[in-house]
């Protein structure tokens, strides 16, 4: 797989959800400061977007089915852990970027 391959699924698969559900509240609450809004929507909803869509993502691999599926699932909690690590760096650059403005 090229690495826009890589790119374009990975933006699909972990990007698109959650910039799609913080779009549609900016949009339904048309905050005067949306930058200040989407931080803190990152803050308030990250982990729990970030466990629906693994949820879903587990859900259709069992349905799919196939062999190996219980390698893939502990392969995803591990990228599970990772991002959970990912996720807290990503708060506290949201929390600097929130100072100063």
């Amino acid at each position: 797989m090229s690495t826009r391959q890589d790119f374009a699924l990975y933006a699909k698969s972990k990007l698109a959800p959650v910039l799609r559900q913080m779009v549609e509240r900016v949009l339904i609450d048309k905050p005067a400061k949306p930058v200040e809004f989407m931080i803190e929507f990152l803050k308030a909803h990250g982990d729990s977007l970030g466990q629906e869509i693994l949820d879903s993502q587990i859900k259709t691999m069992k349905e799919v089915g196939g062999e190996g599926i219980d390698g893939e699932v502990a392969q995803l909690l591990q990228k599970v852990e990772e991002l959970g690590r990912d996720n807290s760096a990503l708060k506290k650059i949201s929390l600097e970027m929130a100072e100063r403005l």
